[in-house]
């Protein structure tokens, strides 16, 4: 007998169920099947700042067609209150407020930031009329969906991007605010409890509106990124004063971590000096963590709790120790056989001092993603012949590249000798 496959369902952003749950409400069946809902969401412009391949200055074009949409639908939320459907007054009344103190924040901000207004172009334009359409000709329903669409589609866009830094980031803040949750959300469901009652006619019709706003905001977000010209190289990463101040003790640190006469011969835990406070050394039988501290991962989490993020914590302490020791190696992907137990990713990235008696890596470990990184300095034995290539074997095994099988057969071909027992891996 055949047995039938349910197919599994994956949402797409703004979703409301989970994966393999089929769109449950009305507004999911509308983005479910609307064609073009992810590039909607999505701003390459905005992105392509968070990526550093543009400057935040870029932005300053996008708030003046950003205000002339905020403001067109401040003014569509506004033509709902006339309506005889009392539900939405409230909603409406702090939708409209809150587009227009959008518009003003991002003016401000313009100005802040050296921007010049600017005239509306053709996709601005053409977005601004069908607005005014629907504020003047379309139901109440239809009106509620726009401004929904709008404040899901524009949240989305921004929340996506949590790499951008100021004064990039101040916009995000803005646009990813408690706002979607605390209003936005609340009206989503009011709204799916009137749109059940239409009919199938009145349904094809809101679907229609829905795909075509859709598809003229996904040709409005590709235009921001055409106007702006083509985009450059990621820019080199450039720490902050707060990232500066904060990786002075860990410099510290490190400098006297790199003074030590290192012997992996006698116990590790009498050889490690005193270390500025809050920094802590763990000892083990091979090599010696050190955790500098903690950081997050992307500047949205770090900027919320006022501390710099964690890669320009990394350049900066790794700035501050090659000033006085000398340039490190970078590694891109760093493992040591003498971590096989320590709380390192293998693979990770490195900068590593070489010293006559060990080697000192500085790197990170994200063990949660809504926690902070650890930032650890690891001390270990000087690289030697038998070393490296107990290390390539480590790691070949570690990130199963090779079969144990086909490695003892390069063993006993004479290809590779088997590392040492004290690094055999687990």
């Amino acid at each position: 007998m055949i047995k039938r496959r349910h197919a599994v369902h994956t949402p797409r952003v703004g979703f409301t169920g989970g994966p393999g749950e089929p769109p449950s409400t009305p507004t999911d069946r509308l983005l479910t099947k609307s064609p073009r809902w992810e590039a909607a969401c999505h701003s390459p412009l905005v992105a392509e700042v968070a990526e550093r391949r543009r400057s935040p200055a870029a932005l300053l074009a996008w708030v003046t067609q950003h205000n002339a949409l905020a403001l067109a639908l401040s003014r569509l939320a506004e033509s709902v209150l006339s309506s005889p459907q009392v539900e939405y007054h409230t909603y409406m009344d702090s939708l409209a407020t809150h587009l227009r103190d959008d518009a003003a924040f991002a003016a401000e901000w313009a100005v802040q930031n050296g921007g010049d207004s600017a005239s509306a172009t053709p996709a601005t334009v053409a977005l601004v009329k069908v607005i005014a359409r629907i504020s003047t000709s379309a139901s109440t329903p239809a009106k509620a969906v726009a401004l929904w669409h709008w404040f899901t589609v524009h949240e989305l866009t921004w929340t996506a991007e949590v790499m951008l830094r100021r004064p990039a980031s101040d916009l995000r803040r803005r646009f990813a605010s408690p706002f979607g949750w605390e209003v936005v959300r609340p009206f989503r469901k009011q709204l799916n409890r009137t749109l059940l009652q239409l009919d199938d006619s009145e349904w094809l019709l809101l679907q229609r509106m829905f795909d075509q706003l859709t598809d003229m905001l996904a040709d409005w977000q590709t235009e921001r990124a055409l106007l702006a010209g083509p985009a450059g190289p990621p820019a080199p990463l450039r720490p902050r004063q707060e990232a500066l101040l904060t990786a002075e003790p860990a410099i510290i640190a490190v400098e006297r971590l790199l003074s030590v006469t290192w012997d992996f011969r006698r116990p590790l835990h009498d050889q490690v000096p005193d270390l500025p406070e809050g920094i802590i050394a763990v000892p083990e039988d091979q090599h010696v963590m050190v955790v500098l501290g903690e950081a997050y991962y992307t500047p949205a989490d770090a900027e919320e709790r006022g501390e710099p993020p964690l890669d320009e914590l990394l350049i900066a302490i790794a700035g501050g120790i090659e000033a006085g020791a000398g340039p490190p190696a970078l590694h891109d992907r760093w493992s040591d056989p003498s971590l096989r137990s320590a709380p390192i990713q293998d693979g990770t990235e490195a900068w590593v001092w070489a010293t006559p008696w060990a080697r000192i890596a500085l790197t990170s470990f994200e063990y949660d993603h809504h926690a902070p990184a650890l930032v650890q300095v690891f001390i270990v034995p000087r690289e030697s012949v038998t070393r490296r290539l107990a290390g390539l074997l480590w790691g070949a095994r570690r990130r199963a590249t090779m079969s144990l099988p086909v490695l003892r057969v390069m063993c006993s071909d004479g290809w590779l000798q088997p590392p040492p027992p004290a690094f055999e891996a687990p």
